[in-house]
């Protein structure tokens, strides 16, 4: 419809305005605007106005709310004057007007940026009524004189507006009723800087700026702040964007486009939208279980409103109220997050559209906190540091946890503690329900199940074992004359009202009365009932349950006359009282109806009467979703008091903003079935989110399903070990499923939670740092990877902290996982040689059914302990440091960090003399790995006798030699470290290594162990070993795979795939064919000149020069007749050879093409070692100045070893070939061999040596106790089994061993039960697909084949049935 001007427009455009004291003439061109005026005759030029020169206070009138359900028709009459340049000279004005509508009206005339708000003061009067005006005064650097030119003339009505910039990174805005006081949540109940009163203007000075409508604060409060709000004054909307790059984050303003209308406030029912970009990605709007994974939906339904109902209902208003919202945008590769709040606890719905967002609340105020990020963890840190930084949780809490409603008495309670002690399960925290209670009284105990004396003796005997109890309590109090916790209540007067009585309600103990938790009275009684029952029973936590508030009627209730309550022969939460629908109030019969229960149920349904009133009138219909919240603050201050200041420990099912400061949270009644299972992950994830990061869900599921439970307990234990909360809880009606209920599940739980109580301190500093700072423990992967952009909706893997990554099984009958890795190096943490090297895609892995795939990410110091079964004695054993590198990295950094404590201060900080903090630094360059700590307030960790006993390097290229240990500055001496051992791990690559960041493109890089440290925690250390006196040239085909030494039996790096372009550089010289490796992979490294190979298929060439005075040692096995050095033209066979080794210089029993290069430059002596890695024959040509390779097979695969001492080199060597086997002390002593007819002739030897007094520690034979010569067996009649086992025990217990002869080959004898096993499992070695026949000793004989992975089982097993158990 079309606008009328001047006359013709009647009241709805009316003009015409009278001021105190002044007669104004209307000018010809004056307007006043509605929304009903959709067009505005344009302003002549000489007039001077410009939208520039306005300045809003606030204006709103609203049509009737039934003309707007869905908000894009609404009339929001936003009513201004705008006045053409006139000429006045005044030093201050007051106008009192009538605006349109017929509504009185106050308004405050503001020329530019000459005058400034300086008070409110009771000016105009209309029919009698008294409003507030503003007065204006000219600012300071206003002269007063000077003719003012063109200014606005803005109406104030019904609402006051505050902006303010609050910190750099927060911005709040706040619309509420100017005329009258509107319901805020309680600024005791979320501490936080107070809006000025509405019914004073503000005295900061807000003008305006270039840009239309938009202002900033003055300079002194917003110079650096990201945040800039703006404002458009007709229809009135606002919008907040970011200083740094001009973006738009919230745009209230609707236009004919627009799926939505501009702003309303009404009195129980407000309604604001924004703008949204299409790509951007929304988190939060909870607590509601999402089906679709974590990110927002479209058109999903969104109602926040806490109520009772199961979590096993998609996308409805569940136990908490989080009105918060954080945005992701990626513009073209440059990432930011934002967050919104609006603090209100009224119920509302939420509609996201894609591109839009609205909020339709039922009454409070618009009160918005804008967050600018713009990184997560920057986001969590400003979200956190506002509603509260998340609760301090005890070490314990983060152990695993055992409860079920169901427990008939304290003895099944016990028996449940055993069996996870006997199951060897990890065990922390046992729990009960309300079995224990007096019927269902809260502080009391069952006098005959849960007798006190009996709860004593179970309570003391648990805590000497190191573990905790937890118990529930639930709001709803009793009403019983003989339980004294409701008559303390009802002295105190402590209960919601309706009506001036205390509200009946009935939940599990039946009849009960709802104590008022904003009653400060209330918390002082509930404080005073739980430090009676903790001197009765000495919890140590407490579990609120039931507080949404949770009501099993309707209504306005009475106890009922003609029948029982509760019914002993109906269900308890069947309701009994006589109750009353509640309709004809405004408060419980709204004119909006939010869509409660996913079905719009009235707001009072199954809760408290929403025209119920808490302390000083607060009505139930405003403070409804705050119950849980203030029952939260209460227990964890009573907690708090009772245990004389220790760290409290409250879960809580109820939670709105705020709560994460207070308590920890469980997801609810879910069910045990696999989707359930799926939906927790997000609902973690947005509790996070939220600043609650102490979250988990029932492990196994609450309500039982018919879902078979074995499988799905093993995949969710395989999970739930990684929720930050860990907790197996189940119904009375579900089958019983503690871990230890079948071995499968048993099984998964101990290689699952036995990871977790490795990683305990890794959670502790997580949790730590969620204390400080706001981080989650449980992240979504973007957090970590905000550019990967395929993590932006992932919600079946989460990271914990922000390194390592839990990719469960989520489906049944799977054996296998896909999970999305983002970019990088990722390393199993149940096996840290095994590593996926991967571009951002995802994997299959193994998944068998006591498997979960855990991976920690590159450039980490990952802090763990031996783990256990009790996190308290966990905690007190040695550390073991994970530092995790790029696959192959030659230079790269690391980082990781620990926290500890006393595990009782109520907050978790430094400086108190009871924590500790450390920092732990790794670098990879220059062939050396460095590692080391630094310390703050280190004299507790040192008081502990906290140890580092190892050290874990994965990645890094190259193996390891020397080791330089300082402690706070001070080398330790050699002897200080005799004890460390190194040992390493050729690493096995998945995927692909080409292009990942961090990466040097090779396959492998080592796992190196260094083991036998004993590191201060407490102390500043540094750690050196060295990897840059090795070096590899591999030359093989680039077009076929030729055979090389398995990896699996030598293990080493993986040279890279010759089917794909190697890193290396390998250029050609100014000397024909001689190379060397380019510089900047051998800086370090001394370079080998070869000459040009010949590499055919069957013959392998390659020689090198050598100095005319080099002395060469090695190359073997041969019996060398002219002494240990090589001689010139001496000939050396390399080949495996059964001959005698009184053949000199002929290929004898063993291979080892491998040289030492003795060097003598003028007294300067160095030694370096050859090694051609290389199984094949082959013959080698020494001439003196020269060395020649004929090779029939295989490759060249070369290492060099720089030395340059004989240690050092022999160091270097044994690093990659394997360090020497430790012997047993007994080795060391006289052995004797000899061919013994029988055992009597071997006893009468070992007689001879003892009666000659010449010592004798070994006696051994060869294959005479052989049954004809077949190994593992004994001869009957020469050696028969009890003559044997005689011998050998008169031989022990003469501290001597015995030693016995076996030869590989298995004689072909279908008798012979060790060739039939291996007939069966097929180990031997085939010609033309059938064992190879050969003869030794026995006669026909077939020889296993030891590559084969089932041959060495099989032989194992042979071994251990052919040794007695007394051998």
């Amino acid at each position: 419809m079309g606008r009328k001007e001047g006359k013709d427009a009647g009241d709805n455009c009316g003009h015409g305005f009278n001021a105190p004291g002044m007669k104004y003439v209307m000018p010809e061109n004056f307007v006043i605007k509605s929304p009903k005026c959709r067009t505005r005759r344009p302003m002549r030029p000489e007039a001077g106005y410009s939208r520039t020169d306005q300045f809003f206070c606030s204006a709103r009138m609203q049509s009737d709310l039934s003309q707007s359900r869905q908000g894009k028709d609404t009339e929001e009459r936003i009513a201004s004057v705008s006045i053409p340049t006139e000429t006045v000279s005044i030093p201050s004005l007051i106008f009192c007007v009538r605006g349109p509508h017929r509504e009185e009206a106050t308004t405050a005339l503001l020329p530019l940026q000459s005058y400034e708000l300086v008070g409110a003061h009771h000016l105009c009067d209309f029919n009698g009524t008294t409003r507030e005006g503003l007065l204006v005064t000219p600012s300071s650097s206003t002269d007063s004189s000077k003719p003012l030119t063109a200014f606005s003339l803005m109406l104030i009505v019904h609402s006051a507006f505050l902006c303010l910039h609050e910190t750099e990174e927060r911005l709040r805005v706040h619309i509420t009723d100017a005329e009258s006081q509107r319901w805020e949540v309680p600024y005791n109940l979320l501490p936080r800087p107070a809006a000025p009163s509405p019914s004073l203007s503000s005295t900061r000075k807000l003008p305006t700026t270039d840009k239309g409508g938009e202002f900033n604060l003055n300079p002194s409060e917003s110079a650096n702040g990201e945040l800039i709000f703006g404002f458009t004054a007709d229809p009135f909307g606002f919008s907040v964007r970011r200083k740094s790059n001009g973006e738009t984050l919230f745009n209230s303003s609707a236009d004919d486009k627009s799926p939505y209308g501009n702003m309303v406030f009404k009195d129980q029912y407000l309604e604001i939208s924004t703008k949204l970009p299409k790509d951007s990605v929304l988190y939060g709007l909870g607590e509601n279980t999402q089906g679709k994974g974590i990110r927002i939906q479209p058109y999903d339904p969104y109602t926040l409103y806490t109520t009772d109902i199961s979590a096993i209902n998609l996308n409805t208003d569940l136990y908490g109220d989080h009105p918060y919202y954080v945005e992701l945008r990626n513009n073209g590769g440059e990432v930011s997050f934002h967050g919104v709040l609006l603090l209100n606890s009224n119920g509302m719905d939420v509609f996201y559209r894609g591109s839009s967002l609205t909020y339709k609340i039922i009454g409070g105020v618009l009160d918005f906190y804008f967050f600018a990020g713009p990184t997560p963890l920057g986001l969590m840190d400003q979200y956190t540091s506002f509603v509260g930084r998340p609760a301090p949780m005890p070490y314990w809490s983060l152990g695993f946890h055992q409860c079920r409603w169901g427990y008939h008495n304290v003895s099944e309670v016990a028996a449940v503690v055993d069996g996870y002690i006997n199951a060897s399960i990890p065990l922390d925290v046992m729990w009960t329900d309300d079995d224990h209670m007096d019927a269902a009284k809260d502080f009391t105990l069952d006098p005959i199940n849960f007798p006190p004396q009996k709860m004593a003796v179970f309570l003391s005997k648990l805590h000497s074992r190191g573990l905790k109890y937890v118990v529930l309590i639930d709001p709803g109090i009793n009403v019983n004359r003989t339980y004294k916790t409701y008559l303390r209540g009802m002295e105190e007067d402590v209960f919601i009202k309706l009506d001036g009585e205390p509200y009946l309600a009935q939940v599990w103990p039946g009849m009960v009365y709802f104590p008022d938790f904003l009653n400060p009275k209330t918390v002082d009684w509930w404080s005073n009932e739980i430090s009676t029952f903790r001197k009765l029973l000495a919890v140590d936590g407490l579990w609120i349950d039931m507080n949404e508030p949770s009501n099993f009627c309707t209504g306005k209730c009475t106890m009922p006359k003609d029948h029982p309550c509760p019914d002993p022969k109906s269900y308890p939460w069947l309701c009994c009282l006589d109750c009353t629908v509640l309709t004809q109030s405004k408060w419980d019969n709204p004119p909006y109806k939010i869509n409660a229960s996913g079905t719009s149920a009235p707001i009072g349904n199954k809760t408290i009467a929403t025209s119920a009133t808490h302390y000083n009138g607060v009505l139930e219909y405003n403070a409804h979703s705050l119950y849980g919240f203030s029952q939260t603050v209460a227990t964890n201050k009573a907690l708090l008091k009772s245990t004389g200041g220790k760290r409290p420990f409250v879960l809580t099912r109820s939670t709105f903003v705020g709560s994460g400061a207070y308590a920890a949270h469980w997801t609810g009644d879910n069910k045990g079935d696999w989707d359930n299972l799926r939906y927790s992950i997000s609902t973690i994830l947005n509790f996070g989110i939220f600043g609650m990061p102490m979250v988990g869900s029932d492990i196994c599921g609450f309500y039982p399903a018919a879902t078979p439970l074995e499988e799905l307990c093993n995949r969710w234990i395989e999970l739930g070990a990684f929720y930050p909360f860990s907790r197996d809880h189940a119904n009375f009606a579900s089958p019983r499923q503690e871990l230890y209920q079948w071995p499968s599940v048993a099984e998964s739980a101990r290689n699952a939670l036995g990871l977790r109580y490795k990683l305990l301190p890794y959670l502790y500093t997580l949790n730590y740092e969620a204390h400080t700072t706001g981080a989650p423990v449980a992240r979504p992967v973007f957090f970590s990877f905000p550019n990967f952009v395929e993590s932006y909706g992932l919600s079946t893997q989460f990271l914990l902290g922000s390194s390592v990554l839990v990719s469960p099984v989520l489906e049944p009958n799977a054996t296998t996982v896909n999970a999305l890795l983002p970019p990088g190096t990722w390393y199993s943490l149940f096996d840290l040689s095994q590593a996926i090297v991967s571009q951002g895609n995802y994997f299959t892995l193994d998944a068998p059914l006591n498997v979960v795939n855990v991976h920690v990410y590159q450039n980490t110091i990952l802090p763990m302990q031996r783990g256990g079964l009790l996190s308290k004695e966990s905690r007190t054993t040695p550390f073991t440091l994970v530092i995790t590198f790029p696959s192959g990295a030659e230079d790269a950094d690391a980082a990781g960090k620990v926290y500890i404590d006393d595990d009782e201060d109520p907050e978790m900080k430094l400086g108190n003399g009871r924590s500790t903090y450390v920092d732990f630094l790794a670098s990879v360059g220059k062939g050396k790995v460095k590692v080391w700590s630094e310390v703050d307030n280190g004299d507790f960790a040192v008081g502990l006798g906290l140890v580092i006993e190892k050290v874990v390097v994965v990645g890094a290229a190259g193996g390891s030699r020397g080791l330089q240990v300082e402690v706070d500055g001070q080398p330790l001496s050699p002897s200080s470290i005799s004890g460390v051992s190194f040992s390493e791990t050729a690493i096995e690559n998945m995927g692909l290594a080409k292009n990942v960041e961090g990466s040097t493109g090779k396959k492998g890089g080592m796992m190196v162990q260094v083991g036998g440290l004993a590191l201060p925690l407490g102390k500043k250390f540094s750690l050196t070993h060295e990897t840059e006196e090795r070096l590899r040239v591999n030359i093989t085909d680039a077009e076929s795979q030729r055979w090389e030494v398995p990896y699996n039996l030598l293990p080493r790096p993986a040279a890279p795939s010759p089917s794909l372009p190697s890193p290396r550089k390998l250029p050609t010289t100014d000397k024909g064919g001689e190379f060397n490796l380019n510089p900047s992979e051998s800086a370090n490294g001394e370079l080998i000149s070869v000459s040009p190979p010949t590499h055919l298929d069957q013959y392998l060439e390659i020689s090198t020069k050598l100095p005319k005075d080099s002395v060469l040692y090695g190359l073997g096995e041969n019996t060398q007749g002219k002494g240990i050095r090589i001689q010139p033209y001496d000939p050396y066979t390399l080949y495996a050879t059964d001959i005698s080794a009184i053949n000199l210089n002929t290929d004898l029993y063993g291979d080892h093409p491998y040289y030492v290069d003795l060097r003598n430059n003028g007294g300067e002596v160095s030694l370096h070692g050859v090694l051609l890695l290389n199984s094949n024959g082959m013959d080698v040509f020494y001439r003196g100045s020269s060395l020649t390779y004929k090779i029939i097979g295989g490759v060249l695969d070369f290492y060099f070893f720089a030395g340059p001492t004989p240690l050092g080199l022999m160091d270097q060597y044994t690093s990659f070939v394997g360090r020497p086997a430790p012997m047993p002390y007994w080795a060391l002593g006289k052995h004797k061999r000899t061919y013994s007819p029988s055992h009597l002739e071997e006893a009468a030897v070992v007689d001879d040596y003892i009666n000659a007094s010449i010592p004798l520690d070994v006696m051994w034979t060869d294959d005479d106790h052989l049954d004809a010569a077949n190994d593992f067996t004994l001869d009957p009649i020469n050696f028969p089994s009890q003559k044997m086992a005689v011998f050998l025990s008169k031989l022990h217990s003469r501290g001597l061993k015995y030693v016995v002869l076996i030869d590989p080959g298995i004689n072909v004898n279908c008798t012979y039960k060790t060739y039939l096993r291996g007939m069966e499992e097929d180990v031997f070695v085939k010609l033309h697909g059938e064992p190879y026949l050969a003869q030794v000793w026995p006669g026909m004989v077939y020889f296993p084949d030891f590559l084969n992975p089932k041959t060495v089982d099989w032989w194992s097993n042979e071994i251990s049935v052919g040794i007695s158990p007394s051998g």
